[in-house]
């Protein structure tokens, strides 16, 4: 299924009216927001002269700003750098080049990002005038795309989390007893879409030509058609378009066979789960094929873990997959620890270092809070213990860590509802 400029348009006029809408207390102003959604439901308008008007463009610049994120770009300015004026002058200069055709990104900084497990991450930074953009655009077809995506993918889409996928993933294993379990990663995932592949995977969906022009241009960046390959990770737009791309090249190919056993993925993290070691190579191996003809591949290729040995275990997304008394557990990978050392000591440059590793401790036991059924006291001294050895000891306080963690299990539980719900329908 595709949709023309009026679907796109009324999708994202109707969401930014409603906020609107919420937030406006006037009657008067209440009422000339009706019209303005009564006469966008006439189709008056094209989708790009709303997704490029600099009010829009204004809007998606303070969510970014909101955000925060990437640093900035070859012409070094910042969010700090600009005044409120100077941004609306910038995006109604921006909203004008787009409208009239002229409009090209510009080249972006390259940026060395140590990983956690070694080795570095290259990330391409575009201006934030060019974040502004990309915005915009994700913001307007973001809804529209997630609810395109097999229920197998998790990220990028709404507010999934890795949790969702291992809750899936459980009760894959414990419904239709598949203990065998395949890790992998796509290598240099980003680097390595072709764009005229991320183009064909929106076009699937688009057929308004000014607006897929436009997607095209800030795929490209400043190199234009020179440019074949690769997605900058400092756009907005790059992790939704990644995700269309693999779910065209791999998610949909391989699901359409039923012999393949289920395979879920989070951005670049592949986890199937299979009955036996035979059937797990076999679905390695289509999947190596498929991504092949992408001109994408595996890091690996992984072994198989059969977890119906009760000394093995599988490492996913940061989290310990293990198997104890026919009880599938999680405990907190190494790579999660350091991870959280290294939140701590980041947090010394910020601002306020104080709040910024409150806020770090609290999101890391959010994510990992799952995994420590049982173990509060022990995983509640590990963490003091970080935090003190990083001179911020005020920052964790047992009783709001036993709290977080209280609420982490809780969610983990719905979750772990939620996939069992969705399996049985």
């Amino acid at each position: 299924m595709s949709i023309g400029r009026d679907y796109v348009f009324r999708e994202h006029w109707l969401a930014m009216m409603g906020q609107r809408w919420y937030h406006s207390r006037r009657p008067g102003r209440r009422l000339r927001l009706a019209l303005g959604i009564y006469r966008y439901a006439l189709g008056r308008a094209r989708p790009g002269e709303r997704i490029f008007d600099h009010e829009n463009l204004l809007r998606c610049y303070h969510l970014l700003r909101l955000e925060g994120g990437p640093g900035a770009g070859i012409d070094g300015l910042s969010f700090d750098d600009f005044s409120p004026a100077d941004i609306a002058k910038a995006l109604r200069a921006v909203s004008a080049a787009i409208r009239e055709g002229r409009y090209r990104p510009h080249p972006t900084r390259l940026v060395r990002v140590r990983k956690p497990g070694g080795g570095f991450r290259v990330l391409r930074l575009r201006t934030l005038v060019d974040r502004v953009v990309g915005k915009a655009i994700h913001e307007a077809l973001k809804g529209f795309f997630d609810m395109r995506l097999l229920p197998t993918c998790f990220a990028f889409r709404g507010r999934s989390s890795p949790l969702h996928l291992l809750a899936r993933l459980f009760w894959i294993m414990i419904d239709q007893e598949r203990f065998v379990v395949t890790t992998d990663d796509i290598r240099q995932a980003f680097d390595n879409v072709r764009i005229v592949d991320a183009m064909r995977a929106v076009r699937r969906h688009l057929d308004d030509a000014d607006l897929l022009n436009m997607i095209e241009i800030v795929l490209r960046g400043s190199e234009g058609e020179a440019r074949t390959v690769g997605l900058d990770q400092g756009c907005p737009l790059s992790p939704s378009l990644f995700t269309q791309t693999v779910d065209l090249l791999l998610d949909r190919p391989y699901a359409a066979d039923p012999e393949n056993p289920p395979q879920l993925r989070f951005a670049d993290n592949l986890a199937a789960a299979s009955r036996d070691e035979p059937e797990a190579l076999r679905a390695q191996q289509r999947t190596i094929e498929l991504l092949n003809i992408g001109g994408m591949a595996l890091k690996g290729p992984s072994q198989p873990v059969d977890l119906r040995d009760e000394r093995a275990q599988v490492e996913i997304l940061g989290l310990i997959v293990s198997r104890k008394n026919g009880r599938l557990r999680l405990s907190v990978s190494p790579d999660a620890w350091t991870d959280l050392a290294s939140m701590l000591e980041k947090a010394h440059l910020a601002p306020n270092p104080a709040r910024t590793s409150s806020e770090a401790i609290t999101g890391w036991v959010s994510a990992y809070g799952a995994a420590f059924e049982g173990e509060d006291r022990d995983v509640i001294v590990d963490i003091q213990r970080i935090a003190t050895r990083l001179g911020f000891h005020e920052s964790c306080q047992e009783v709001n860590l036993r709290k977080t963690i209280r609420k982490a299990r809780e969610r983990w539980r719905s979750y772990c509802d939620q996939a069992r719900q969705t399996g049985n329908r």
